[in-house]
C-alpha cells in the first residue's frame, strides 16, 4: 500500500510512492523537485495527516515555495473525492 501525489486538475500522476509510509527525509526531495517545476505556481498540497507531513523539513519546503498545505482527516479518506476543490 501506498500513495500518490495526483494533480488534481489534469488528473495528472505526479509521484507514485510505493511504500506505506517513508520519513521525510525521502518525500521532501521528491516533492521539491516537482515544486521546481511548477515554480511559481500557487499551490496547495493536501495530504493526509501522517507525521511526514507534519516534520519540520516539509514544513520548512511548503514555505521556501510558498505552498499553503492541507490536511485531511484520516476518517474522510473513504471518499477523497468529497474533499477536492
Amino acid at each position: 500500500m501506498g500513495g500518490n501525489l495526483i494533480d488534481c486538475f489534469t488528473k495528472r500522476l505526479l509521484l507514485q510512492i510505493s511504500e506505506y509510509s517513508l520519513p521525510s527525509s525521502v518525500i521532501v526531495p521528491q516533492i521539491e523537485k516537482l515544486l521546481k517545476e511548477k515554480a511559481p505556481l500557487s499551490l496547495i498540497i493536501r495530504t493526509d495527516n501522517s507525521p511526514e507531513f507534519r516534520s519540520y523539513r516539509f514544513k520548512e519546503l511548503l514555505e521556501k515555495y510558498k505552498v499553503t498545505h492541507e490536511s485531511i482527516h484520516i476518517k474522510h479518506l473513504k471518499n477523497p473525492l468529497l474533499y477536492r476543490i
